[in-house]
């Protein structure tokens, strides 16, 4: 499972208003916004569409701003709700990644301890090794001997049944 999709849940937006909400903080707070805005001021004043000191631009732009830092301050409560929800998400998924590195960290400390078990029986393998090898000779030098032996006893019968 990827990163984007177990963290999807952050990102989405529970209903209508919360996506219109980021929609309209989005736009505000861009070049594009300011633009429109200089442009509208610019286009009210030089067309005098009111006398100066402007009270219908003063009241609209009033209510635009209420309205602004209204959704403004949605928009931050989401955001600050998403950052809560990201870092519940970060922090499941460090105790995840301790306790596998705890985990791992256990099988190796076995693994560890196999190896030197197996160590222990190579030199004992070893020691055996020596021992059979040590007992093969000693069984093949005595063969020997008693292969001398009943030569011998074979050449005395042959010579008793000679005499």
């Amino acid at each position: 499972m990827s990163v984007e999709h177990r963290r999807s849940h952050i990102h989405n937006h529970l209903n209508i208003g919360a996506t219109i909400t980021d929609a309209v903080t989005t736009f505000t707070g861009s070049f594009p916004f300011l633009l429109l805005h200089m442009l509208w001021f610019g286009a009210w004043i030089g067309f005098r569409i009111e006398p100066f000191p402007y009270g219908l631009l003063t009241m609209i732009v009033s209510l635009e701003a209420i309205f602004l830092s209204t959704l403004v301050m949605m928009s931050q409560n989401r955001q600050a709700t998403k950052d809560r929800v990201r870092d519940d998400t970060e922090a499941f998924e460090v105790d995840q990644l301790v306790k596998n590195q705890e985990e791992l960290k256990q099988i190796n400390l076995q693994q560890l301890s196999i190896l030197k078990e197996q160590e222990v029986m190579r030199r004992q393998q070893g020691e055996l090794i020596v021992k059979v090898d040590t007992l093969m000779t000693l069984v093949e030098t005595r063969q020997v001997k008693i292969d001398k032996y009943l030569d011998f006893v074979d050449e005395q019968k042959v010579a008793r049944k000679k005499s």
